[in-house]
């Protein structure tokens, strides 16, 4: 008996090699093989072979983000058929999900260590920068993460796709080069928590709102700073209410940036015996 998954998948291709034939999503074979403790997928495809270019593989992929992985499985081997190669170490950026996104996919491509029988010529995508055996770009998937959120209208999916983003990427506080310019490198995972307090402040879930826009703060202070300031400047001239009751908009109005970083500093201390 043949699985339906298996025919479902068979059916996608055709569909895809009626609807774009020169597309490779209808002409690869993706596989996502579970590991032994069944919670890690190894992501991969064959067939770019089919135009002399390497297949592409994700590993240490938690099962649940198996379909985003096969999402930008597909956007990668299809900027690699219909604008160039991408070589053994090199690297790739940009919008993956959406044209207007706020955080850049980045990503390098590393020679695969993988031995098994025909899988000779594979690329592994890691972070940028990021060594083979780093396994799973977490900081990809959590800008992919943040550009899918972007892209719904559900405030219980964005919630769980920002918040996954942060479980994934939680980022480093007071991260980040004091430059605006390092927005599209989402410092710190610094737009998947502010993207988060938006929306709680949204679902009315106003002290995690405002708990979690703390975190943003810390993990990207000057950025921070920036947004804070602009906010407070559209109510100095009347741009915006000063009175206006939302949580997320009263937290930006009031925020004191380096307060809460010398909060975070001396909470941070060692403590002297």
């Amino acid at each position: 008996m043949i699985e339906w998954h298996r025919i479902h998948g068979t059916l996608v291709q055709l569909m895809w090699r009626i609807i774009a034939p020169r597309h490779p999503r209808g002409w690869l074979d993706c596989h996502a093989v579970l590991n032994d403790t069944g919670d890690r997928l190894w992501v991969h495809c064959h067939g770019m072979e089919r135009w002399n270019l390497p297949n592409i593989e994700f590993v240490d992929v938690p099962v649940d983000l198996g379909g985003p992985c096969h999402g930008l499985l597909m956007a990668i081997t299809g900027y690699m058929k219909f604008e160039k190669s991408i070589r053994v170490d090199e690297n790739v950026g940009g919008c993956m999900e959406s044209a207007d996104q706020i955080v850049l996919h980045l990503a390098t491509l590393r020679r695969s260590p993988c031995t098994e029988s025909g899988h000779d010529n594979l690329l592994r995508v890691v972070d940028l920068g990021e060594p083979v055996e780093s396994g799973f770009p977490r900081r990809l998937l959590a800008a992919h993460l943040i550009a899918m959120a972007d892209n719904t209208r559900s405030c219980p999916e964005q919630i769980r796709l920002l918040r996954r983003a942060t479980e994934i990427f939680p980022g480093e506080p007071l991260s980040g080069p004091d430059s605006l310019s390092a927005r599209g490198s989402n410092p710190g995972n610094y737009f998947a928590w502010d993207g988060l307090g938006t929306v709680y402040g949204t679902a009315g879930r106003t002290e995690e709102a405002v708990e979690t826009l703390k975190t943003a703060v810390l993990r990207w202070p000057f950025g921070a700073r920036h947004f804070a300031m602009n906010i407070q400047q559209d109510v100095a001239t009347g741009k915006l209410s000063g009175s206006d009751p939302d949580p997320v908009l009263n937290f930006w109005r009031n925020v004191d940036v380096d307060e809460l970083v010398d909060q975070y500093r001396e909470s941070a201390k060692e403590p002297t015996e």
